[in-house]
């Protein structure tokens, strides 16, 4: 038995299709998706397109992520919390608009964790985050992720959430995160991130896969779409880290936090995002 796990897609399809292409071309039997499949790149409806195309060909065990959070809570209140053309949220409401009523049928059908049950396989459990938390970020080697270890009924405990691929063991059991899909965070990586899981004699082996594609393709995408209008300087580190790898949007918000606070202003307006933008040469 073989199994893709894919998470953090961010709606970056064309590293979307790369590694399913490629997963298929591994033998994949079925795949894992671990949440966050849209927000930040442009093409959020053709990535849940794209899942609904798998899901009839093969089985997919689907969670639903923090990003996939924060739509259910807009569509449930679009007029309180304050999402506008900014660096702020643009993003977040661009994807908003650009998903239709299946799309938000379809994620709402999804679990936010989910206990994976084959014939003759160790039992594993998905999640995005954490079990009871989708916001939590866990690494290797940490009291939490011991903790979580050590409590898990599963063989092996697969979350996403912090776009870093890695496997630890503890206590007879396996937590496996395979990194971002659409938004990896290492230095200089620009491919995407996924992990094959095989069944050999009873126990889950994960192979983690760096896959190249086409990031001149995506950001043609971007080009082509509304979403830097919308999305400002946000917008502009999610092209930075596709194009260069690293973490440019978490870069971008600290430093606009900083600036904001170093200014004594309330919250953090458009000014600091620009001005953080400057600093990061963005702009």
């Amino acid at each position: 038995m073989k199994l893709a796990v894919f998470s953090d897609i961010h709606a970056n399809l064309t590293a979307f299709r790369a590694c399913v292409a490629f997963a298929d071309h591994l033998g994949a039997e079925g795949y894992i998706l671990l949440g966050d499949y849209v927000s930040d790149c442009p093409d959020p409806h053709e990535t849940l397109e794209l899942l609904r195309q798998m899901s009839q060909r093969k089985p997919c065990h689907m969670v639903y992520g923090n990003r996939e959070q924060y739509l259910f809570d807009h569509e449930a209140n679009p007029d309180g919390d304050g999402w506008c053309v900014s660096s702020q949220t643009g993003s977040l409401l661009y994807t908003y608009r650009h998903l239709t009523a299946g799309d938000f049928r379809m994620l709402h059908e999804m679990p936010r964790k989910a206990r994976i049950e084959i014939p003759g396989c160790a039992p594993i459990l998905a999640c995005h985050g954490a079990p009871d938390s989708i916001n939590q970020l866990v690494y290797p080697g940490t009291r939490d992720a011991d903790k979580l270890l050590k409590n898990l009924q599963e063989a092996v405990l697969r979350v996403g959430r912090c776009h870093i691929e890695y496997r630890y063991e503890a206590f007879g059991k396996q937590l496996i995160n395979p990194g971002s899909l659409g938004m990896p965070m290492s230095p200089g990586l620009t491919k995407a991130q996924f992990a094959m899981l095989t069944d050999q004699d009873g126990r889950w082996q994960a192979r983690m896969l760096n896959v190249p594609y086409d990031s001149r393709e995506e950001l043609d995408r971007f080009d082509k779409s509304s979403l830097g209008e919308m999305g400002l300087m946000w917008t502009k580190a999610v092209r930075r880290q596709i194009q260069h790898g690293g973490n440019a949007t978490y870069d971008l918000r600290k430093l606009a936090d900083r600036i904001a606070q170093e200014m004594d202003l309330a919250g953090t307006p458009e000014v600091c995002w620009e001005e953080a933008a400057r600093r990061l040469e963005l702009v």
